[in-house]
């Protein structure tokens, strides 16, 4: 949960690295919720780039190794904070100082 995911997607996502492919179907009785709910949870995953999706009847879901899952991670908040620092070194407006200071030592 602490990269970002709900905890529906962490619970979700760490039932799939234990034993994948998986159907939505088998992970909501796995993990004891309602299928609707991990539906939800598979496309916000597959949206993150963490789920792949396999066609057929009926789909299964296969988990992105988690390397690759931190590395984009990472990529992603980098961008993020390369982008706040740029706005936010726009914004700011350095206050002269032109008070006098006594240093004693």
């Amino acid at each position: 949960m602490a990269l970002g995911f709900t905890e529906v997607e962490a619970r979700v996502y760490c039932e799939l690295l234990k034993g994948a492919p998986a159907t939505g179907y088998r992970l909501a009785q796995a993990l004891g919720k309602a299928p609707p709910s991990i539906y939800q949870a598979l496309a916000s995953l597959e949206h993150k780039g963490a789920v792949l999706v396999e066609e057929g009847e009926p789909r299964s879901f296969r988990p992105v190794p988690p390397d690759e899952v931190l590395t984009a991670l990472q990529r992603g908040f980098e961008t993020r904070r390369r982008e706040a620092a740029d706005a936010l070194r726009k914004l700011h407006t350095p206050v002269q100082d032109d008070r006098i200071y006594h240093l004693k030592s």
